[in-house]
């Protein structure tokens, strides 16, 4: 279908066409009809990208301004259709096994066996907490392969847009531990943004957030290295510096909020929006939010994403796997790098997108990050981000 038609649709009908075309439910949310009718073309499917910075007020600056891009409909069609096969696995999941809805979790990846060459992997999972307590399924993982079908078909678009994919179902042990650390330990003063902080445990910030709810902005750690609301977290002084007031500590969301302290004398009450490289490389800027759509066409693709932690430093890896709320990134993490960020730098110019919050090592290999979408839906408010529009 025409851009041009598209734009002179009605609201109403936009958005019954636009979703039968294949536009995901978020997209439609975050874009404009006019946005999305421009990136529309006839062999591929327009999307929202990112959230890039628009100012709020009193210079605040947060990700809500869409940019869009397209993905080709053929490679649409094989990631759409695995997610969409995912999501009803899960689904299964959540039906037969409700206590361990959180520890199974069903999520796509590339699978050579497979006729479209992606299938979903689910994920048995036996988590290591940080305080040595070992979490896993009440059942075994023989009785979910029995429970979950060999292939699941999934369905993306509809009408003469649809397209159906039968994909491989694979159960598999995953093991896993958090990656904050307990005992204190010496570092510079932190900056917001891939630097170091304590709270129960020592871990990461990822970037600033804005939360309307307070009216403040803060910083985003990790849930499991908070522990708990009310916790404080402190700089390397043992000064504290803020307050952790939201906390989710679970085994694919798991992230925090932590409120700056206010006061004159207290140098680390402003976050910024700046991820600081403490081994002397570039400083990145954050200059939007890469959408769950964004980490759906860069999924087994070659396109580069960072982390960066306490432990590790930055990092440079590829999405492997995509799960509802987390995505599978490349290298591995090591205690203290939880909370750190995951982001994408197109252009290697030193701004980035940020798209994840570092949750746990995978200890066959990769690290589990909490969407930066998905922790924007929990929370009531905006990654911030610099001036800088990035695009």
């Amino acid at each position: 279908m025409s851009s041009n038609k598209l734009e002179r649709m009605s609201k109403r009908r936009f958005m019954k066409t636009a979703a039968a075309m294949g536009v995901s439910a978020a997209s439609l949310s975050y874009g404009t009809q006019e946005g999305l009718a421009k990136a529309n073309d006839e062999n591929y499917v327009p999307y929202v990208r990112a959230l890039v910075g628009e100012k709020l007020k009193d210079d605040v600056w947060v990700a809500r301004k869409p940019v869009y891009d397209r993905i080709h409909r053929d490679e649409w069609a094989v990631r759409w259709t695995a997610d969409d096969a995912a999501d009803q696995i899960q689904n299964i999941i959540r039906k037969e096994f409700p206590e361990d809805n959180d520890l199974i979790r069903a999520g796509w990846e590339a699978m050579s066996e497979s006729p479209s060459g992606f299938g979903v992997s689910v994920y048995y999972q036996e988590i290591e907490k940080v305080n040595g307590e070992r979490n896993s399924p009440s059942v075994s993982i023989e009785t979910v392969r029995e429970k979950l079908p060999d292939n699941q078909r999934g369905t993306a678009a509809k009408d003469e847009y649809q397209a159906e994919r039968t994909v491989p179902v694979v159960v598999e042990r995953s093991r896993q531990r958090e990656v904050g650390v307990l005992a204190n330990k010496d570092w510079e003063d932190p900056l917001p943004g891939g630097t170091a902080m304590c709270a129960d445990n020592c871990g990461t910030y990822a970037s600033a957030y804005y939360n309307r709810d307070y009216g403040e902005q803060g910083m985003v750690a990790s849930g499991h290295v908070c522990g708990s609301t009310g916790t404080d977290a402190y700089d390397s002084s043992g000064e504290r510096h803020g307050t952790a007031q939201i906390v989710y500590d679970g085994s694919d969301i798991d992230y925090a909020w932590v409120q700056m302290v206010s006061g004159e004398d207290n140098v680390n009450d402003e976050p910024d929006p700046l991820l600081s490289d403490t081994n002397g490389g570039t400083d990145i800027e954050i200059y939007g939010m890469a959408t769950d759509d964004e980490l759906k066409a860069d999924t087994d693709t070659n396109t580069t994403y960072y982390n960066q932690g306490d432990a590790n430093g930055r990092q440079s890896g590829n999405l492997q796997y995509l799960d509802d709320n987390w995505v599978e990134f490349g290298p591995n993490t090591s205690g203290g790098d939880s909370g750190g960020p995951l982001f994408k730098d197109d252009d290697g110019d030193g701004d980035a997108l940020i798209a994840g919050v570092c949750v746990i090592d995978m200890y066959a290999g990769g690290s589990k990050f909490t969407t930066a979408e998905t922790v924007d839906n929990q929370m009531n408010g905006y990654w911030m981000t610099t001036n800088n529009s990035g695009v």
